[in-house]
């Protein structure tokens, strides 16, 4: 769904707009298992399925019935509905470059935006619900619900076929011109290391369905059904499964942009989990939620976005309040020292 350039140091725009939401719920009475939480009233009640991740000045959020909407320069508070030409039910968004973004989903359908207008780059296979991703601008891979993965990259204009695999695919991560993952049912998980040109499976352990990945610095997490997590330390070619505490599916994961030890995974009935060494350990953070999760955006460490069903988008400065339970250790690697948060 998503591709986010790593660009470490501070981020002045976003801290202000942290400081005030914080000081708004600070003035606000409310009840414990939500006082660090509120909602964003995006004037919808379409299922939202992804969040942009990105480092650029404005954001975005995509659903069902192609709803778009997009957030004020610099704020992660202030956010418009925008009309992409599309009324597919929308599974990503990514943007490679800064004012270069992508969605698609449902029938094939893709917009581009470039140079400022929403220009339609349909996938030749109109039976499937595609998902993008890429690290290179005009560039991107689209993996499809009968799995097809397809490769473009001259923006869109022709997409050609790289692979099909066995089973649906949810989500990918990687470089058109390198290293690329793809998730699925069944465990599937396919890599490749030149650039699409041959993919490869690679053993997960798990017959659960995998339903995101991300991928930092080498090292790489998927997850998925019956709280279902794995982790990577070679971008994707080997697996090893962690405990999360959860038999939840989870939808989405992320890694934040300042720290790549801290990572966020959302999914059904309102669960959030926290890592905050890489992906070894995890706690359940209260959301003040019971709303199906389906993507998150790490937009500083403790600044946090989660969108879900009938319109749900929330908002937290504060960690979500940081771990409501102790981390959930691996049962065969021992203690990792440290504290949680």
């Amino acid at each position: 769904m998503r591709t986010r350039p790593h660009t470490p140091g501070p981020r002045p725009a976003l801290a202000i707009v942290a400081t005030w939401a914080l000081a708004a719920l600070a003035a606000t009475p409310r009840p414990a298992a939500a006082q660090d939480w509120f909602t964003l009233d995006l004037g919808t009640s379409a299922d939202l399925k992804a969040c942009q991740k990105t480092d650029f000045p404005e954001r975005y959020v995509v659903g069902d019935g192609g709803f778009v909407a997009r957030s004020a320069h610099g704020s992660v508070v202030t956010w418009s509905m925008i009309d992409v030409g599309s009324t597919a039910d929308l599974r990503s968004v990514h943007e490679p470059l800064d004012g270069e973004v992508w969605v698609s989903g449902a029938s094939g359908e893709c917009r581009r935006l470039e140079s400022a207008v929403w220009n339609g780059r349909d996938l030749p296979a109109t039976s499937e619900v595609f998902v993008l991703f890429s690290r290179t601008g005009a560039a991107a891979y689209a993996a499809g619900s009968a799995g097809s993965v397809y490769r473009t990259t001259d923006g869109g204009m022709n997409w050609n076929l790289s692979t099909t695999a066995g089973a649906a695919l949810h989500d990918g991560d990687g470089d058109v011109t390198g290293n690329a993952v793809c998730v699925g049912d069944a465990g599937t998980i396919l890599a490749t290391t030149d650039g699409g040109a041959t993919w490869s499976p690679r053993t997960s352990g798990t017959a659960e369905h995998l339903r995101t990945y991300r991928e930092s610095s080498g090292t790489a997490w998927c997850a998925g059904d019956n709280g279902t997590l794995l982790r990577s330390t070679d971008a994707g070619m080997t697996w090893n499964a962690v405990p999360s505490g959860t038999t939840a599916t989870l939808y989405d994961i992320d890694v934040s942009p300042l720290d790549p030890s801290r990572v966020l995974a959302v999914g059904a009935g309102g669960t959030c989990l926290l890592s905050t060494d890489a992906g070894l350990t995890w706690c359940a953070v209260e959301s003040g939620t019971a709303t199906d999760l389906h993507a998150c955006d790490l937009v500083t460490n403790t600044t946090w976005l989660v969108a879900g069903d009938g319109g749900l988008l929330r908002l937290s400065v504060t960690s979500g309040g940081g771990c409501a339970t102790s981390a959930v250790e691996p049962v065969s690697w021992g203690r990792i020292k440290g504290t949680y948060r």
